[in-house]
């Protein structure tokens, strides 16, 4: 017994595990390029073990590029760490897990199966938009142009498509192009409509085409629709894009050569006064400016009256019209202008689309006065939005938006005045094409 523990025991020495830091854990030198022999029948018989569980938990669709790829090779393995190590490197990374198999990530090139085209397809497309004061200027035609200027109609009188019942519903962010005709003086005015009164213009001829005759001048007078700018005007510079209204009273002899005192017409001038005739739009911070007028808080009635040389008739312009739109050489066309972000756009022919509403009263010097019923339209892409009670049509802002709604509305593209419309909206037609819609789909 003493021999036993006069024995020594060796105790049992444990190998130490040699620690490996953590870059060095990634090192290809020593993982990826460590060849380890493996079984082939082992490997086979846990892949066919695990293919067949895999095929029983999912049915997993494979692209046809995946299941036709060749088997992975160690050498393309080692090949793929070598690369992704390099990437690392490159970018001054660290070596770390995440980094090294964010690598692997971008050197893998993903199976993408071919294109395949789709049709996109919106039901109820909003096909027409309102027309703002900011889009390019309408073109609009007439049936007498040599009352209203301007192109020629292709349409005959009356004769042109009327879609009744029609309701539209729309957004915008500035203010559309609207007009409401007032029946009254006194009517009040309607939002987002700029308010359509009569308005009577005049002007003056030489006596004789030579102008030696300077003592008398004639008369002419015409009363339609137009906008109802008001009698307020600020001196300012107008729009540059137009000449002066420079020439004065009396003095325009050579505008006149060529019209017959009888059955002419007097020219249609596009010309701009500096004074600016603000034309708020109802419900909105928005304004609408009016160059033609001169002094727009005038009135000459009191001042022909006076005036033996003019051979002024009352008749000419009835009262209470107020007289303020006089030029010796011609009409002034009231070209309106919005200013928007400091850009000026300019609408030079709506006032053309206005005459249509009611009848066209002409007076002559040597002659009766001539009523005329134009027929206006508006060309292409442009439609009119009409309707003769000015409830069904409501311009509401809110959050910064326009809302408009009408209902039982007409659509069409020209304005007659047995119509009895009561609020013109300005439509536009909106290019409508057909997306093709590529969409890759990623399969593994």
């Amino acid at each position: 017994m003493s021999d036993q523990m006069s024995k020594k025991v060796k105790p049992d020495v444990k190998p130490v595990k040699q620690l490996i830091p953590p870059l060095q854990q990634l090192s290809l030198e020593s993982k990826c390029n460590e060849e380890v022999q493996t079984s082939s029948l082992f490997l086979e018989s846990k892949a066919l073990s695990f293919n067949k569980k895999s095929q029983r938990e999912s049915k997993r669709r494979y692209a046809a590029s995946t299941l036709d790829a060749p088997e992975v090779t160690w050498g393309a393995i080692k090949r793929l760490c070598n690369n992704a190590e390099a990437v690392v490197n490159t970018q001054g990374l660290p070596l770390t897990t995440c980094n090294f198999f964010m690598a692997l990530l971008t050197l893998l090139s993903v199976q993408v199966s071919a294109n395949t085209t789709y049709w996109a397809y919106f039901p109820d497309p909003p096909i027409l938009h309102a027309v703002t004061w900011k889009d390019s200027a309408v073109t609009v035609s007439s049936s007498l142009s040599e009352l209203t200027d301007g192109i020629k109609g292709i349409q005959n009188y009356g004769q042109f498509v009327i879609n009744r019942n029609y309701t539209f519903k729309g957004q915008t962010n500035l203010p559309p192009i609207c007009f409401y005709v007032k029946k009254y003086s006194l009517n009040k005015g309607k939002n987002g409509c700029l308010p359509v009164s009569d308005i009577g213009l005049l002007t003056d001829s030489p006596k004789e085409p030579s102008g030696k005759d300077k003592t008398t001048r004639h008369l002419w007078s015409l009363i339609g629709k137009f906008v109802d700018s008001g009698i307020r005007g600020e001196s300012k510079i107008h729009p540059s894009k137009y000449p002066d209204c420079n020439i004065k009273p009396d003095k325009a002899i050579d505008e006149w050569r060529g019209i017959d005192i009888n059955v002419g017409f007097p020219s249609w001038v596009y010309c701009m006064h500096n004074t600016e005739a603000k034309i708020v739009i109802p419900g909105s911070k928005y304004y609408v400016s009016d160059w033609s007028m001169d002094k727009p808080d005038s009135d000459y009635r009191q001042y022909l009256q006076h005036v033996i040389r003019y051979n002024w008739k009352d008749s000419l312009i009835p009262s209470p019209l107020r007289i303020n739109r006089w030029n010796s050489f011609g009409w002034i066309a009231p070209m309106y202008t919005f200013n928007h972000k400091n850009n000026v756009y300019i609408q030079p022919q709506l006032w053309r689309l206005l005459l249509a509403v009611g009848n066209v009263t002409l007076k002559r010097p040597n002659a009766k006065e001539n009523v005329y019923y134009v027929q206006t339209c508006v060309m292409s892409p442009y439609v009119l939005l009409l309707t003769n009670e000015s409830d069904n049509l409501q311009i509401v802002r809110k959050y910064h938006r326009f809302h408009v709604l009408c209902t039982e509305c007409m659509l069409t593209t020209c304005i007659i005045p047995n119509m009895k419309v009561q609020i013109i909206m300005l439509l536009k037609k909106t290019c409508l094409y057909y997306v093709t819609s590529y969409f890759k789909r990623i399969l593994v």
